[in-house]
Order: structure tokens, then sequence, then C-alpha cells
């Protein structure tokens, strides 16, 4: 049994950085983390005889403005294993709720706002850590600047990504006003103003860039929960295959996981020391096996010795997840602009077009799914797909006349065409023009960061918003047709 690890949402690790260094500085800071790097393996090898580097060094690059990269100092060739991490070293949420200087927060904490705080406690404790080996190669502040978490100024303001951007800010900072108000007489470290803001957004950007996601997970309420609704619930999620299920958010709600080794929020050293490909496929993301205890993952191409060594992020990720998550854009060549919608914010829009026309009917209630973690995604070319079709009309049980899903599938797709209008009313079209000049000339396979990346996604985000609007009045338009020959 190998579920995929998930890797959550954002990584910026080794992103173009906003400057460079010296080079006489630049070459001690590489000999200094290839110390590290080296120290990080030396630990692992020490941790767990399953510990296999399988060929792959990790290297600074700091000379060159990027981090860290894995080189081949062998052979690798296509579908050859490309690393074995044990389960030993993995920073869990099962360890964090077990640490004595956590666990009294159980209760009150998510898994992630735990792994967090533990992240914090461990860098804190520095050499005492059992991490500490690992700890010292993690990107500071300043390492992360690109990050947008940690932008001086939001490129992306007023835009979709903008609007999610600042959801994930707010998100740290009512974890910094929760961390206070839990540890108010409780001694974790000797520091009354400790987690700052900073510090959490710095953990939170290291955890949501570098954390694998191992296995999903399946939320409740916490209340009674029948057979008969978990069963109807799991048979809608089994069907949604063209609903993003590899995307999650930080904070709360991406809690509620089964915290097993194959099911739980993790950083996994050495692991996240690989780049991103665009070309990657799927044996390129990290999988866990449950039998060895340990996770690994396998190459897209043949590797020769000195190449770099590449996995994936996830596939068919969108600009905006790029920049978000990982702190810089890829050109890519031209494909079809799609935009993604949160579940749960579909559901508050469907509420208030619900109430807009005076209907009778409400949402209906699935203990079983976590709309917050479901990514619906709307293309200029389909439109809405089925199964994501499927978790919709999901919601509107009880509308009347709907004996064929017709009138709950055009409910629907005009909730989805409500929440299009509303972010295209939230782009200034002299922003997006000012977009455009700034990304002019752009070539394929270029790195984008800070005010050009946020420049790319807003122009891809407008024009994927109209096309998608375009899309969704195309399957309303369809479905009518085919309602009034019958």
């Amino acid at each position: 049994n190998c579920p995929s690890i998930r890797r959550p949402l954002q990584r910026c690790h080794d992103s173009p950085r906003t400057r460079r260094v010296k080079a006489s500085s630049a070459a001690a800071a590489d000999e200094n983390m290839n110390t590290r790097l080296d120290s990080l393996k030396a630990w692992l090898s020490s941790v767990s005889p399953s510990f296999d580097d399988c060929g792959l060094q990790l290297r600074s690059l700091s000379d060159d403005g990027y981090g860290v990269r894995a080189v081949a100092y062998k052979d690798i060739a296509r579908d050859g294993v490309l690393l074995s991490i044990p389960h030993e070293a993995f920073l869990t949420v099962a360890r964090a709720r077990d640490c004595t200087k956590c666990r009294q927060f159980n209760n009150e904490l998510s898994s992630f706002q735990i792994l967090v705080l533990k992240l914090l406690y461990e860098k804190r404790i520095a050499e005492a850590s059992f991490w500490w080996p690992y700890l010292r190669t993690l990107p500071s502040a300043e390492d992360l600047s690109s990050h947008p978490l940690l932008w001086s100024v939001n490129f992306l303001d007023n835009s979709h990504a903008g609007g999610k951007l600042r959801e994930r800010i707010q998100s740290c900072e009512n974890d910094v006003s929760m961390f206070e108000t839990l540890c108010v007489g409780q001694t974790i470290v000797d520091d009354a103003n400790w987690p700052s803001l900073d510090e959490v957004k710095w953990a939170t950007a290291i955890l949501t860039s570098r954390a694998f996601h191992l296995g999903d997970s399946t939320s409740t309420d916490g209340g009674e929960y029948s057979d008969s609704d978990y069963e109807r619930d799991q048979r809608i999620l089994s069907s949604l295959n063209d609903i993003d299920d590899e995307v999650w958010e930080p904070g709360a709600h991406a809690d509620d996981e089964l915290e097993c080794a194959s099911n739980s929020i993790a950083l996994v050293p050495w692991a996240d020391g690989l780049n991103h490909s665009s070309s990657a496929t799927q044996v390129s993301i990290l999988k866990y096996n449950d039998a060895t205890e340990t996770a690994s993952l396998q190459a897209h191409i043949a590797y020769k010795v000195g190449d770099q060594v590449f996995d994936s992020y996830g596939i068919n990720l969108s600009c905006t997840d790029m920049l978000l998550n990982y702190g810089f854009v890829e050109v890519t060549p031209s494909q079809a602009l799609f935009i993604e919608f949160r579940g749960d914010v579909f559901l508050d829009a469907a509420t208030i077009v619900l109430r807009e026309l005076n209907t009778s009917y409400s949402i209906s209630q699935l203990p079983g799914i976590n709309a917050a973690a479901t990514i619906l995604r709307v293309d200029q070319n389909v439109g809405m797909g089925d199964n994501a079709l499927c978790f919709c009309e999901a919601f509107f049980d009880d509308v009347p006349d709907n004996s064929d899903g017709t009138q709950s599938m055009l409910l629907s797709l005009q909730v989805i065409l409500r929440m299009c209008d509303d972010d295209l009313l939230l782009i200034d079209e002299n922003c997006v023009l000012k977009s455009e000049r700034i990304i002019k000339g752009v070539e394929y396979g270029e790195i984008l960061v800070n005010e050009r990346a946020a420049a790319y996604v807003i122009v891809n985000e407008y024009n994927a918003l109209r096309a998608a609007k375009t899309a969704v009045m195309r399957q309303i338009e369809q479905i009518m047709q085919t309602a009034s020959s019958l």
C-alpha cells in the first residue's frame, strides 16, 4: 500500500532570491550550507539503516540566487528510485501532539497549528532538538523573501489570488493570537513575546512549502454521523476525479486527519530538497510505503552524473498555485485557461444566491465532506466538469422539480457564474494593462518572482475568469436547450 504523499500548497526555499550576494560571501555561504547538507545526510544514516540517498546529493546554489538542489552523483535510470527516507526522521503531527511542550494544547490546536508550534519550538531549542541537523538547513526569512507570505508589499492586491493571500496572512495573525492566549501561564520558552507574527509566517511558509500530506483525510464536525451518511458522502467523494484533492490550505480546516504514518502532515528531511520540474510526472511525487515505513519517489527521466534531479510539486498546478504556494511562476506554453474556487467559498456564494432568489430551500449539510479542502476547477473548454458539478449539486438535494437533476445543475452553474462576476469586479482593468506591460517579452521556461510573477498571475486570472464565465454561460444555455426539447 503506497498512498501518494500530497505536497501542501507553499514552497519557495529554492526560488530565485530578490538580491544577489557578493561572490566571496556566496562561496562561504555555499561551503557552510554544503557542510550542513552533508551533516544532514550523516544524521539520516544514523537515524535508520533504511535511509538511502539512491545516488543523490544535496548542494547549495546560493551563488546563483536559488537555494538547494539535488544532484546525481551516479547514473540513475528512468523510473529508478531517487530516495528512501525512514519514517523515524519525519517531523509529524503525531510527534508534535506527543511533545511534552505541545501536547497540552492538543484539544485547542488544529494539526497544522500544532505543527507550526512544534517547528518553532524545535528551532528555538536549536542543538537540543533531535531534528537540529535538518532544521539548520532550512531557509531563513530572508531566503524566503520572494514568498508571498513574506512580501513587504502585496503585489497581488485587488485580484482573485490577492484575496487568497490576505486569507493566509489573516490565518497567521489568528494563529499568533491563539498561541498568545494558550501560552499564558505556560512555560514553553523563556520569552513572553514568543512566537511573533514574523516567526509564525516563517513557520507557515516552511511547512506549507516543504511539508508533505501523507494520504487523504476525512474530517467531521465531531457530531453524530450515521453509516448511511458516511456511505453517501464517500460515494460523492469517490467520483470527484476532476476536483483537485492534492491542494490543501494551511489553517484549522486542514485538521482532523487520522494521525497515522500514512495520513498526516509531515516534514520529510532530504526529500524537500528536490526542485520542481513542470515536465515531471506522477511517478515523481513522493509516496509513503506503510510496509517499509519509508517515503520514496521515482525518476521521470534518466539522469547522468552531475545532472540536477527533479520531483513534481503536483500535476497541472495553476500559476496562482505556483506563486502562492511556492513563491515563483514558470512561464509555460499556452494551455487551457482555468480558475479554481474553494468548496466552502462556493457554499457561501450559494447561500447568498438562494437568499436573493427568495427560495424556500437551503444548503444541505454533508458532514462527511470537507468543503474547505475541496478545490473546484472551471476551465475555458468544459466549464464545470461532471464531477465538480456532482459536488455542487449534492448540496441542493431539496430543490423542487429536480427529478432529473436539471434544476440543481443550473443552480450550481448560476452560483459559479456569480463567483466569476464577483472576482472580475475585484480586478482593475488598468492594473491588468499595467501587468501586461510588466510581463511583455517573457520567454517560455523563464522563472518569475515578486512583482513580475504577480503580474503574470493577474493577467492569467483575468483571462481565465472571462473564459470560465463564457464557458459556464454556454453550459447553462446547452442545459436549458436540452431541457426544453424534452
